[in-house]
């Protein structure tokens, strides 16, 4: 008997408890919120200021989606485009002290 056959409805039960948390996290999130904002304002704030290209691959979507996600989040005062400063040709999302709270 292998240790995947002690335990047949662990990952069932893994994955409903997974399920339900998730589920309980974007209720916790603004009606006006989606999940790739909160997901994109998660990954600032866990890894600092990064390009678009960067957080568009990250995320999971495609280079101009994220450009207007970062506009939105832009207009909304939770990131801010700053210039890089070993870089002048690059432009780096932040988040704000709103979006980090």
């Amino acid at each position: 008997m292998s240790r995947h056959d002690t335990a047949p409805g662990a990952s069932a039960a893994i994955g409903a408890a997974l399920y339900r948390l998730a589920t309980r996290a974007a209720r916790r999130l603004p009606r006006d919120m989606s999940l790739t904002s909160a997901a994109t304002l998660a990954t600032l704030d866990r890894t600092g200021p990064r390009r678009i290209t960067d957080l568009a691959a990250v995320e999971g979507v495609t280079q101009p989606a994220m450009t207007t996600l970062v506009r939105v989040l832009e207009e909304s005062g939770l990131v801010e485009r700053r210039g890089d400063a070993s870089d002048k040709r690059v432009t780096l999302v932040c988040l704000t002290q709103a979006g980090a709270s």
